[in-house]
């Protein structure tokens, strides 16, 4: 059976971030799902509000959040098509995620951040220049 480059990297990653979850207490992968869920209803009102084209979650455990750590791609035309990736973090952890994935742009959400707030970083991360 053929493996796709760098599929072992991928599942070998995943199972220690699985396994890293279990240990982890419930409420803190609740802060995580709110986190997105926020993010993701920000994305909705865009497109609906025609601000983007469309959006897409990567899905949790899948390719692109484990190994790149992209949690949405946003489609944006602007001149010229642009597919945006995006991750979705907590304050206290902006400056791992940057150090991991450099070239993916970071949202910080806490619980309290308005719809405006986040809205207004996806606006200048689409238009911020590649």
């Amino acid at each position: 059976m053929e493996m796709f480059l760098g599929t072992n990297n991928f599942l070998k990653t995943k199972e220690i971030i699985l396994k890293r979850k279990e240990n982890q207490p419930r409420w803190k992968l609740k802060i995580g799902k709110i986190r997105e869920q926020k993010v993701e209803k920000a994305l909705f009102k865009m497109k609906r509000d025609k601000e983007i084209i469309n959006f897409l979650s990567s899905g949790n455990f899948s390719y692109p959040d484990v190994i790149d750590g992209i949690d949405f791609y946003i489609i944006f035309i602007n001149k010229r098509y642009r597919v945006i990736p995006l991750s979705v973090t907590g304050p206290d952890f902006v400056e791992d995620h940057r150090v991991k994935h450099p070239e993916v742009p970071i949202i910080a959400v806490k619980l309290s951040t308005p719809y405006q707030e986040i809205r207004e970083r996806i606006l200048e991360i689409i238009h911020s220049p590649l």
